[in-house]
């Protein structure tokens, strides 16, 4: 439903509100906007954030899962206008998923964005719990985050596994290394 769901300002509004309700503080140090809705104009996004900061809910904001594009504008929106400029961004990143290496990373660090990877171990893919046919959260959601799906795939945990070895570290601790 858009009245209730996206990144409107009334929606943003309700959400920081019973966020601060749930975590019963006053205010939140770090707002991620998660997931664009590829409705919402960023203007309005960046508008919403900039009360939100004003009112004294949110101290920092970033974000999450956007487009560089859209985060770039954002970014040069609150510049111009003199609102709460994003100061970061949340990315997928690890061995299995680099695509934030194209236009994410270049971009953060043209505008001096922070950045925060999620998912570094891949969803459990490089882990080497699926080769093993161990479960793990992602299997449970029915399905997996990544998958040993091609012959690339194989050979990054193929050497994963030769490195894990001759370090005598495990996949994760390599994979997290890296």
């Amino acid at each position: 439903n858009p009245a209730t769901t996206g990144n409107s300002r009334k929606n943003l509004a309700q959400s920081i509100d019973a966020s601060l309700g749930r975590l019963g503080t006053d205010r939140i140090d770090i707002l991620w906007v998660h997931m664009d809705d590829t409705v919402t104009a960023i203007d309005e996004i960046v508008r919403g954030l900039e009360d939100a900061v004003r009112a004294g809910k949110v101290t920092y904001v970033g974000f999450s899962n956007f487009a560089a594009w859209r985060v770039a504008r954002a970014v040069t929106l609150a510049e111009w206008r003199g609102w709460a400029r994003p100061i970061g961004v949340q990315v997928e990143y690890s061995l299995a998923e680099r695509s934030a290496d194209r236009e994410l990373l270049p971009m953060a660090d043209a505008l001096g964005l922070g950045v925060a990877a999620w998912s570094p171990l891949g969803g459990g893919l490089l882990t080497g719990k699926y080769r093993r046919g161990d479960p793990g959260r992602a299997t449970g959601f029915g399905r997996m985050v990544h998958r040993e799906d091609s012959p690339a795939r194989t050979a990054l945990l193929d050497r994963l596994t030769e490195i894990a070895g001759e370090q005598g570290a495990s996949m994760s601790q390599v994979a997290l290394a890296w």
